[in-house]
């Protein structure tokens, strides 16, 4: 299988090929490219999204289980108190 990718990648290169068709596939490979920028660039954005959210998730239930840690165990008081 893989010998016939590498044929394959290879037909592409091949010099006899006319400047139109080079000129295509450039173009092919830059639009691939640009593709795979964007949709990096939307990966990272959505990876930062998720970090800060998680984040902000961390620091809440932080909050809620040091709030439990300093309950003093009456729990109409302590509803009471929020």
């Amino acid at each position: 299988m893989m010998s016939r990718r590498l044929i394959s990648a290879n037909a592409f290169f091949d010099p006899r090929l006319s400047a139109s068709k080079m000129d295509l596939l450039r173009q092919l490979v830059l639009t691939i490219a640009e593709q795979t920028d964007t949709t990096s660039a939307s990966v990272l954005a959505a990876a930062n999204e998720v970090g800060q959210t998680a984040g902000t998730l961390d620091a809440e239930v932080s909050g809620f289980f040091n709030a439990m840690k300093q309950g003093d165990g009456d729990h109409e008081t302590s509803r009471l108190r929020a």
